[in-house]
C-alpha cells in the first residue's frame, strides 16, 4: 500500500496493491486493465464483465470477478478481488481483500 500524488490511486486486484488517494478519485485495474475516471469524487471500476457504475459519492467497493459494482457506509472502500465479495467496516478502518491486498483510508 502506497500514497500516490493526493488526487488518483490505481488499484491492481490481482496481485492485491492498493494505493490510497486524498479521497478524491481512484482508478482500478482489473484483469482485463481497463481504466476508467469519475466525476473526481468516486471511484469507477470496470471488471471482468465491464460493468460501470457510481457510489454515493464518496467510496467503492468492488467486486473484481464478477465485475459488480456497489457502495459501502460512504467514508471507506472495501475491496475483495478475488472471490468478489462485499462488505464494508465500520466507516473509519480499512478491510484487507484481494490477493494479500489492503486498503487504506482515504
Amino acid at each position: 500500500m502506497s500514497e500516490n500524488n493526493g488526487r488518483n490511486a490505481v488499484v491492481e486486484a490481482l496481485k492485491g496493491s492498493l494505493s490510497g488517494n486524498n479521497g478524491r478519485n481512484a482508478v482500478v485495474e482489473v484483469l482485463e486493465g481497463s481504466l476508467s475516471g469519475n466525476n473526481g469524487r468516486n471511484a469507477v471500476v470496470e471488471a471482468l464483465k465491464g460493468s460501470l457504475s457510481g457510489n454515493n459519492g464518496r467510496n467503492a467497493v468492488v467486486e473484481a470477478l464478477e465485475g459488480s459494482l456497489s457502495h459501502n457506509n460512504g467514508r471507506n472502500d472495501v475491496v475483495e478481488a478475488l472471490k468478489g465479495s462485499l462488505s464494508n467496516n465500520n466507516g473509519k478502518s480499512g478491510l484487507n481483500g484481494g490477493s494479500g491486498g489492503g486498503i487504506t483510508n482515504r
